[in-house]
């Protein structure tokens, strides 16, 4: 898989998580962008390299990461641009002062790169005219980048989204019975999943031994 970085995702890796303290974090998103897993688009650049900081220094020294958008993926932008309501993920303040925004940039990449992906801490929210939300109508995959740790030591590794598409009925089912048991509904599908999995490995488990 590809990893098609947005700005946020690695504003919050740079921000929060040093190389002196997380080691093996480093190592393995070094390990990512030396095998060309790690990519992004030149708009992402722009938007961080306004910074003076750690990440804007990375950034310079990675050109090669942030290429400009080859024509195919200006045509998926203008795909993105042709929904009125995706219009809108281009906030009034950019604008007002003529920036280009990242994200339909970021997205369109995924779309036209071999097994690519998109790595943004958005989130998705119904009717919005966020990354997520595009994905989910340009049927490409996402992930949020989330970073564990133990002491001062790091583990890195991407957190799947997956977006399920529920009758109406089923999904107020799940909800009653959530709020009967005290739980999110994340935590409910994630347990019905997990049971459902265990499940299916004892089956085959007797399978062999028969």
């Amino acid at each position: 898989m590809i990893y098609v970085f947005d700005s946020n995702s690695l504003i919050d890796l740079f921000r929060h998580y040093y190389p002196s303290r997380f080691p093996s974090l480093w190592e393995k998103f070094d390990a990512l962008v030396l095998s060309g897993k790690i990519t992004s688009v030149r708009e992402v650049a722009n938007e961080i390299t306004q910074r003076d900081d750690r990440l804007s220094d990375w950034i310079k020294s990675n050109k090669t990461i942030f290429p400009i958008s080859s024509p195919d993926e200006l045509r998926i932008v203008a795909d993105i641009f042709r929904n009125n309501h995706f219009q809108a993920i281009i906030r009034k303040k950019e604008r007002l002062q003529g920036k280009a925004v990242a994200d339909p940039f970021v997205i369109a990449k995924a779309k036209i790169v071999e097994d690519g992906c998109v790595v943004t801490q958005e989130t998705f929210k119904e009717n919005a005219a966020k990354i997520p939300n595009i994905c989910v109508a340009f049927n490409i995959p996402y992930l949020t980048l989330k970073v564990s740790w133990k002491k001062k030591d790091g583990n890195f590794k991407f957190i799947p989204v997956i977006k399920l598409q529920l009758q109406d009925s089923l999904h107020k089912k799940i909800e009653d019975i959530s709020k009967e048991e005290g739980i999110s509904i994340n935590q409910f599908i994630t347990s019905a999943l997990a049971e459902k999995i265990s499940a299916f490995a004892t089956f085959e488990h007797f399978e062999m031994l028969s």
